[in-house]
């Protein structure tokens, strides 16, 4: 009876804490409800909407985004988190408590320094530098997104500026995307990566294993495509009930909770793509599908990076989807759809052709060894772009240099170039490095995940896929967003963020793969 008592004292002591508190989530619930609306209208943007609209919906997502930031910098939010972090209780609060004061006050700092006419502006930019990217792509005439890249490039930076005036901008931009990570800390893990990487695509290229990989190309109908979209989605546990799949020039996830909608692009004659880009999506959607339910609408019921939720796709993508156990699975129900097309192809094959290695143009294409080398050219151009050390006129010649320094490829156009990707039209500068530090992150979390499921891959060749799910949930998912991306990692794993587990998963598998 006792502490009964000593609790109701206490509960009453914190009263005027909670009263501001649930006032301060009651902000933030409907901050995120707002976030969700725009991001169903962004999604239509890349999906439904009509190719003539695109005015109209620039001027639709700058008065969202407009409202959006009036929200974000409403005086009271102010007053509440004041409130709430002067009070002499607070330092009894829960964790989840103090996390989601700190995530509003993150936010509210941020867009207190940003203009309205700023915001404004930057997002029909955005739109309008969209369009032009996709008309540029596909006339391949990099003079078309030219102008309006210059527009988004100097939009970003002013931004950059007013968050903080005292920073490096790109250091700025990054944080954005992965709180709590410098430019310096992602080049520290990059350098001992590419040098990791460069050995292991040199016996890879060397190695006698070179069988004929031209059934890749055989055509397959997009309506067997789409079948085998959803044996995919199957497999990998995405709740179609809460989620879509629909096709769009590049493959992207959107969405929250219950309405999560991912998308892939198909060709008749390159299968794998959208097999591999279904996969990839799927594990960003499971992801968003599979944080606590009980912290819907709350900042912590959010992804906890960028590079996490990275790490979530491309484990799913690569080191699931890329398995000999995934194939031993999947050959066969990929042969059921498609008739006698895959009739030749035995396991083998398949898994050498799953695991190719070898230098392409275009980054979402790249196999799982090379690809961390396209993320770290477009962080070294963006550390160009970022600090005036480049023009955007330069851009494509030393986009061109650097791929053929890299790859020893030589560019024809600037569509299979340095527009290949939508990611700087949409001013979302800071961002690539998150690609690299996923596959770093999956490295350190796959050591860990094997030593509570040495057998994962016997269940995955089963397709039995919910031990690595659950596995994934527990210490993913359901962390939401309750710390920074080093924490988590470090909670999970033991292990600050090191390029070696990753490099040596990657030397066991092609050594498996390629025989050397």
């Amino acid at each position: 009876m006792g502490w009964g008592l000593k609790v109701t004292c206490l509960r009453e002591m914190r009263r005027p804490m909670i009263d501001d508190y649930t006032k301060l989530l009651e902000k933030a619930r409907e901050l995120l409800l707002w976030q969700s609306i725009s991001g169903l209208v962004q999604w239509d943007f890349e999906t439904k909407m009509p190719q003539g609209a695109t005015d109209q919906r620039s001027l639709q997502m700058a008065l969202l985004e407009q409202l959006l930031h009036e929200k974000s910098v409403d005086p009271e939010l102010g007053k509440l988190l004041a409130s709430v972090k002067t009070s002499s209780t607070f330092k009894d609060a829960s964790d989840i408590e103090k996390r989601n004061v700190h995530l509003i006050q993150k936010t509210y700092d941020e867009q207190t320094k940003l203009p309205a006419d700023l915001v404004e502006q930057i997002a029909k930019e955005y739109a309008i530098a969209v369009d032009a990217w996709k008309r540029a792509k596909n006339a391949k005439d990099f003079s078309i997104f030219k102008p309006e890249l210059e527009k988004t490039i100097d939009l970003v930076k002013k931004k950059a500026h007013y968050l903080n005036p005292d920073k490096d901008a790109y250091d700025v931009l990054v944080d954005l995307f992965e709180p709590g990570i410098t430019v310096n800390s992602i080049a520290a893990v990059f350098e001992p990566l590419k040098k990791g990487l460069i050995p292991i695509i040199k016996k890879c290229a060397e190695s006698s294993n070179k069988p004929n990989l031209s059934f890749l190309n055989r055509p397959v109908p997009i309506e067997i495509q789409e079948k085998i979209s959803k044996k995919l989605m199957e497999f990998v546990q995405y709740d179609l009930k809460r989620g879509r799949l629909d096709e769009t020039e590049h493959p992207f996830t959107q969405g929250y909770y219950d309405d999560v909608r991912i998308c892939t692009h198909y060709y008749e004659k390159n299968f794998s793509s959208s097999m591999f880009a279904v996969l990839h999506e799927a594990g960003h959607g499971i992801y968003e599908q599979n944080i606590p339910a009980t912290w819907m609408w709350q900042p912590i019921g959010t992804a906890c990076s960028m590079g996490v939720h990275e790490s979530q796709s491309r484990l799913v993508e690569n080191i699931v989807g890329r398995s000999k156990a995934f194939w031993t699975f999947f050959l066969p129900q990929l042969k059921k759809l498609t008739g006698k097309t895959f009739k030749d192809v035995d396991m083998d094959l398949m898994v050498r052709a799953a695991n190719d290695v070898k230098p392409s143009k275009i980054r979402i294409e790249a196999d799982e060894v090379t690809y961390s080398l396209h993320v770290v050219l477009r962080f070294e151009m963006e550390q160009l772009i970022m600090s005036g050390k480049a023009t955007v006129a330069e851009l494509p010649a030393i986009w061109n240099e650097k791929m053929d320094k890299y790859f020893g490829i030589k560019i024809e156009n600037d569509s299979e170039g340095i527009m290949q990707d939508t990611h700087w039209a949409s001013g979302l500068f800071g961002y690539f490095p998150d690609y690299a530090l996923g596959n770093v992150y999956d490295g350190i979390l796959l050591e860990t995940m094997e030593k509570k499921l040495p057998n994962w891959q016997d269940s995955i060749a089963k397709g039995d896929f919910k031990p690595v799910h659950d596995w994934m949930v527990e210490n993913v998912h359901h962390y939401g967003n309750l710390m920074d991306p080093v924490d988590l990692i470090k909670k999970v794993t033991g292990k600050d963020i090191d390029s070696k587990p990753f490099v040596k998963y990657l030397e066991k598998k092609m050594k498996s793969v390629f025989g050397f």
